[in-house]
């Protein structure tokens, strides 16, 4: 049964129809546009769609969408500004962790990898160069 949900999403108030047992994700991914928010496993483990509620970080895979009711819910978008990025932000393009966010063809194999390297810092590996001794995964 649908009912009207009443969100405060980024510092913005916005009102939603949607199952209250409805995933948080699908409700910030589809209605309410907001697509930094990312699907992984679905099962609330691998951190993808994490965001943060009444500043706490939380698997919004998992989190029903009735549990964000009256709460302030902050999405990667709702971080930082246009001004300065937000430390988290600068650390995605730092790390690179903006590569996980493409498409999987370009996540895997030779042209994925070439790929990451040309858009990200000129071609450079900026945690390969401050973290050396860190494996790197086959």
């Amino acid at each position: 049964m649908t009912q009207t949900i009443e969100l405060n999403v980024n510092g913005a108030l916005s009102l939603v129809t949607a199952d209250p047992g409805t995933p948080l994700i699908y409700v910030l991914r589809n209605d309410l546009k907001l697509k930094g928010t990312r699907f992984g496993c679905g099962a609330g483990v691998c951190g993808c769609c994490t965001v943060l509620l009444d500043g706490c970080g939380i698997q919004s895979c998992n989190t029903p969408v009735s549990a964000a009711q009256g709460r302030e819910v902050t999405t990667i978008e709702g971080l930082g500004g246009k001004a300065a990025a937000h430390p988290l932000q600068q650390a995605f393009v730092e790390e690179q962790a903006a590569s996980a966010l493409l498409p999987d063809r370009h996540r895997h194999g030779r042209r994925g990898a070439a790929r990451r390297q040309s858009v990200v810092d000129g071609g450079r590996d900026p945690f390969r160069a401050r973290h050396p001794s860190v494996p790197v995964r086959p």
